[in-house]
């Protein structure tokens, strides 16, 4: 029997291994295997609750991977499917740009209806959300083991285990789709004894004669050099996983600064924020916005004061505007409070943002010519993506922009201005 365990504990990247004689698979959500190259598929929707951007259940971070998997699921054409429903614990949501911690969390037994579309996402309308019930129960799967579970099936007439208090834990959805929520404990070293023995007691496996453990260390035929074969090639698949999914990491954080081609509102002040922490050195966490400017940056030699917009159309006069009022306002602060101190006013600005960006206007000369009399500075969030670029690669230093932004007045323009 060939099995795939899929879920989302970091450990398991393309792991394997054989239990009386069935060979397991663990691959996390982000990369199975084909389902029809395995006899059985299982899916563990433990530690998959966190959600980075929202409370909405389909905004969870893997939602994407579960797009992919239902389709793989809908195309199998002979596959078994055993769904784990998760056991009791948190539903993370919320998570902090700048700190990278989550604000918020709710118990999955307090939101059943809500956590249980995600198995009716997978599934489809034949799971219906209100089979599920909370109350913490044990199942005998043999003699001995004892699996617990956090959730149990109500209003189901055909069952395929229950606890000990009578609480149905195992169900069949329909052909070839069953559906638990005992706890398998991936972590335990009896988690491939457990899973056997529960297949077993559902009859997807059947008894046979156990193959014991030291025939495999019996090296006859060419047993020796197919093993150290195969463990050539493990190896250079687990490093291949590892380098694509650094590489898609790192993909996702650079997805996560260009937003600042398409955003506007929190979501633009917020990444832009974070790209001027780094290329200026510069914390600005403390900052408060008062309705006033977007940002304060006060450097020993020079004060940065600005603002940032994102705009469907083209930049106009009054963001120009906006901005020195806002300088004009700090000036006038500085004067009463007797504060010598060098400001320059820069507008941070995405438009045309649902534009791509060779189809985006150019800034007319109207808006240079208004910005270079207030001598303040208009900077492109591309332009300004292209300076954090070559910050990261070390091609420019936080003494060098500082340099530009003090220096140039009108529109920067990364291409002449950082030669």
């Amino acid at each position: 029997m060939k099995i795939q365990y899929i879920n989302n504990f970091s450990i398991s990247i393309n792991e394997k291994f054989i239990f009386e004689k069935h060979e397991f698979t663990s691959n996390n959500f982000d990369n199975p295997f084909s389902l029809d190259e395995f006899d059985i598929n299982i899916i563990d929707l433990n530690s998959i609750w966190e959600n980075s951007n929202s409370e909405n259940i389909y905004d969870i971070d893997i939602m994407n991977d579960l797009k992919s998997l239902k389709d793989m699921m809908a195309n199998s054409k002979k596959t078994i499917f055993l769904l784990i429903i998760p056991f009791n614990q948190q539903y993370r949501y919320t998570k902090h740009s700048i700190r990278g911690k989550y604000t918020s969390y709710e118990i999955l037994k307090d939101i059943i209806l809500q956590f249980s579309k995600i198995p009716e996402f997978l599934l489809g309308r034949n799971f219906n959300v209100g089979f599920l019930k909370y109350e913490r129960t044990q199942t005998f799967i043999t003699n001995e083991d004892l699996l617990y579970a956090d959730f149990y099936f109500s209003g189901i007439n055909e069952f395929l285990t229950k606890s000990n208090s009578d609480k149905i834990t195992t169900i069949k959805l329909k052909d070839k789709i069953y559906i638990t929520t005992l706890n398998f404990c991936f972590n335990s070293e009896f988690f491939a004894k457990n899973i056997i023995n529960f297949l077993k007691k559902i009859n997807l496996i059947e008894d046979q004669t156990i193959i014991p453990e030291w025939i495999y260390e019996i090296n006859l035929l060419n047993d020796k050099e197919k093993k150290q074969e195969i463990n050539n090639q493990i190896a250079i698949i687990k490093d291949a996983q590892i380098k694509i999914k650094d590489a898609q990491e790192i993909l996702k954080k650079n997805l996560h600064f260009k937003s600042i081609l398409y955003s506007t509102g929190d979501e633009l002040v917020n990444v832009v924020f974070e790209i001027l922490e780094k290329i200026l050195d510069y914390n600005l966490s403390d900052f408060k916005d008062n309705n006033h400017e977007d940002f304060l940056i006060k450097k020993p030699d020079i004060t940065f004061i600005g603002e940032i917009k994102g705009v469907n159309g083209s930049i106009k006069s009054a963001n120009i505007s906006q901005l020195e009022v806002h300088y004009r306002s700090y000036l006038d602060e500085l004067e009463e409070e007797k504060i010598e101190e060098k400001v320059k006013a820069l507008l941070i600005i995405n438009p045309n943002k649902n534009r791509k960006l060779e189809e985006r206007e150019k800034v007319h000369q109207d808006q240079i010519n208004l910005a270079t009399r207030n001598g303040s500075l208009i900077i492109q969030t591309y332009d300004l993506l292209k300076i954090f670029e070559a910050f990261e690669q070390k091609k420019l230093t936080t003494e060098k922009i500082e340099e530009i932004f003090i220096n140039k007045i009108g529109l920067l323009e990364f291409e002449k201005d950082f030669e």
